[in-house]
């Protein structure tokens, strides 16, 4: 029987420690593509063109990824993690704090874009997808060196249920 809960944990961890890779993956291998799209922005046609598919992207990739961990991952470290090593997850979750305000700032800039988008407000658009980047992928970098030792070493079998639980339910109150 022990044997059996054993595996389990292993096929849990597997699971959740496969989708948190992943969801990293996505941030580092965006950039490429992210930067291509800024960088091609030679003019406000270009740059419009552009906005929609970083919009998306910041908020589908690096916006529900953040929501993700602050809601369920990281109070599930919180709780699993020693105290004397629980000081990490609070640095990873307080470095959230300016990429959201980049993603806020770049959602602010581009609401509405209706009319002319003046060069300068082309520069600041350009320029915010540019610090959102700097700031998530690293970020994505370093949490992938970080959190999954942690959920190996100190995750239980009831911390992986209530985990994959808790991301069941996070994705299905995803707007359609």
């Amino acid at each position: 029987m022990q044997r059996g809960v054993l595996y389990l944990v292993r096929e849990e961890a597997m699971y959740i420690l496969e989708m948190l890779i992943a969801r990293h993956r996505d941030i580092i291998e965006q950039e490429t593509h992210l930067s291509h799209l800024i960088g091609s922005a030679k003019n406000e046609k270009s740059l419009r063109e552009g906005i929609g598919k970083i919009k998306a992207f910041f908020d589908e990739a690096v916006m529900e990824h953040i929501n993700f961990e602050e809601k369920i991952l990281f109070p599930a470290l919180k709780r699993a993690v020693p105290d004397g090593r629980v000081r990490i997850v609070y640095e990873l979750e307080t470095e959230h704090e300016p990429i959201k305000a980049k993603v806020m700032a770049f959602r602010a800039q581009t609401e509405g874009l209706y009319q002319a988008i003046s060069v300068e407000k082309q520069k600041a658009i350009i320029g915010l997808c540019k610090d959102v980047l700097s700031l998530a992928v690293p970020h994505s970098r370093r949490e992938n060196e970080i959190i999954p030792p942690l959920i190996k070493a100190f995750f239980k079998a009831e911390d992986y249920q209530r985990v994959e639980e808790q991301y069941y339910q996070f994705i299905r109150q995803k707007p359609a």
